[in-house]
């Protein structure tokens, strides 16, 4: 893993790196160096997000989207050879170089849990992904403007820390009991341009509506966490980072794109040995065209931290947990009857369960069509009483409570769900002021 700082040029790309962006991190979507060209679940071929293999050709191309990778902002940063491996923050640009030589799929840093504190989810789309109408999905993707965005859910989960050690026999444990209340709809919580990205090769405020879609002409946000990844004029990570790699380069590597990945604080270099394997999740282990391939990912390591690689013990069954999604073609999808909208629950025991349906997180599944439907690209959590998704229960999150006092219907500052704003509310959010991951 090399650091690379961002040259003037490059940070005025990047508009929204600022101050207002501090606490962010997130990936872009590529293409491969040399891409293989394949279809879902037939032949190998998925380098790049959008779906994965771009350009879609031969015989099935009328069956699929036509891929629009890369995104356009890689090749307008001065001075960084930038790609699909790189990791964007205010400051620096790290380039993590794994076992499939550039490029990821998914990341995340240790998220710590906060004990049965409820949950929002937090994630991005790709280029394809539509939205339920009533949803903020929904009329971004109307304006161009979906993939860059990041959206939080409406319905309210209970926190994952409670499914540990208790999700059953797998491969496939079922539906967790996770939903507690909540519309299934989402609302965005950061607009493309607060990060300085592009829709139709220009920044569009989030009111505006951009260029249609076409090849490379819009950015889109395939990996992210809602914390910094390092500090600038610092080399390697600021805690324990976790990732996955696409499955073309998976394959061609020898490892799985269901696999996931680690790297120490502070460490530089990669190491293909995984931290936890595609079978300690009951996530199909046979390397293919139409393997399980993870797409997003929240990882829950409780100490010892680390893989084999570090001298960790890995993901230990039962203790540590992960939140993730499965990409268009994964053939656990198909197998279920599900799609690439839905997030999962492992706690590594060789099993995996449905923790949040696509219809509750706002968006559409494709009925008879599992490997089709809106896709669920980045992932990661807000504790409920988190209101901005910083990471903080604090002064900004009690604004929004004093803003919303006496509203009724629905308010992300209603935290118990009774439909109205007031003293319940502003007492349990005082009770988890400070962290609340």
């Amino acid at each position: 893993m090399n650091r690379k700082a961002l040259t003037a040029g490059a940070l005025a790309t990047f508009t929204g790196l600022t101050s207002t962006a501090f606490g962010q991190s997130f990936g872009l979507d590529d293409n491969p160096a040399a891409p293989l060209i394949g279809f879902p679940g037939i032949i190998p071929g998925f380098g790049a997000e959008d779906p994965y293999g771009d350009p879609w050709v031969g015989a099935f191309a009328a069956l699929f989207p036509p891929g629009m990778a890369p995104s356009p902002s890689l090749a307008t940063i001065a001075g960084v050879t930038a790609g699909g491996g790189d990791v964007f923050m205010p400051g620096p640009a790290l380039q993590q170089v794994g076992p499939n030589g550039n490029y990821m799929s998914s990341f995340s840093q240790n998220t710590p849990f906060s004990p049965n504190i409820p949950v929002r989810i937090m994630f991005s789309v790709d280029r394809g992904t539509r939205g339920a109408p009533a949803s903020d999905v929904g009329g971004q993707s109307i304006n161009f403007q979906a993939p860059s965005d990041i959206y939080q859910t409406t319905s309210v989960f209970m926190s994952p820390n409670v499914f540990t050690g208790a999700i059953g026999p797998g491969p496939f444990a079922g539906f967790l009991p996770s939903f507690i209340f909540g519309p299934p709809f989402n609302v965005m919580l950061h607009d493309d341009s607060f990060f300085g990205l592009l829709s139709g090769g220009v920044v569009v405020p989030a009111a505006g509506t951009a260029a249609p879609y076409a090849t490379g002409s819009h950015d889109n946000i395939d990996s992210w966490e809602n914390k910094r990844m390092a500090f600038p004029g610092t080399v390697g990570f600021i805690n324990w980072m976790y990732f996955t790699v696409y499955p073309d380069e998976a394959i061609a590597a020898g490892v799985l794109p269901a696999d996931i990945f680690d790297l120490p604080p502070s460490t530089a270099g990669a190491t293909p040995l995984p931290y936890a394997t595609a079978a300690s999740m009951g996530l199909d282990s046979f390397g293919g065209p139409g393997s399980d391939a993870i797409d997003g990912l929240t990882v829950y390591d409780m100490a010892p931290f680390g893989g084999p690689a570090w001298g960790g013990p890995g993901a230990q069954p039962g203790f540590d947990a992960a939140l993730f999604s499965l990409a268009p073609g994964s053939a656990s999808l198909g197998a279920l009857g599900l799609d690439p909208g839905t997030v999962f629950f492992t706690d590594f025991t060789g099993a995996f369960a449905v923790y949040a349906m696509t219809q509750q997180i706002g968006l559409v599944p494709s009925p008879g069509s599992p490997n089709g439907g809106d896709n669920l690209d980045a992932l990661d959590v807000a504790c409920i009483f988190d209101v901005n998704g910083d990471g903080f229960v604090n002064g900004g999150d009690l604004a929004a409570v004093l803003a919303s006092w006496g509203s009724t219907g629905f308010s992300l500052a209603d935290f118990n769900g009774d439909g109205v704003v007031n003293g319940a509310d502003l007492g349990a959010m005082l009770g988890s002021w400070g962290p609340c991951l």
